[in-house]
């Protein structure tokens, strides 16, 4: 397994655009070998923010890039965010449960606004 995290600073006036373009993005990325999505926010520096994606394997990962953008990277690109990726091997994981009770039915566990649910 492959994390790839791609970081970019939003400003606050572009934060609901690049909700929605996550939003939106949600179904292109079933397109993608990816187990795990995360969109996430800095509490230090809430102009930070990250894609995180979990990837099934680093050769998923070089087939996608082979063509062209990654999705977090064109997400970031739509609200003229420049990103920053890195890429991460897995070296060991745990995993509590698959599914989080909180998590509607669609896929998308929209937290957007809220703390400590």
């Amino acid at each position: 397994m492959t994390i790839v995290i791609i970081e970019a600073q939003v400003p606050s006036e572009k934060w609901d655009a690049l909700m929605k373009a996550f939003k939106s993005g949600i179904d292109s990325l079933k397109l993608f070998p990816i187990a795990e999505v995360f969109l996430i926010q800095s509490r230090a520096e809430p102009t930070l923010w990250q894609i995180i994606s979990a990837w099934y394997s680093w050769e998923d990962l070089t087939k996608a890039r082979r063509n062209g953008s990654l999705p977090g990277e064109m997400i970031f690109a739509l609200v003229g965010a420049k990103p920053v990726t890195t890429d991460f091997d897995v070296m060991a994981h745990a995993q509590k449960s698959l599914e989080d009770p909180r998590q509607d039915k669609s896929g998308f566990n929209d937290t957007w606004g809220q703390k400590n649910i």
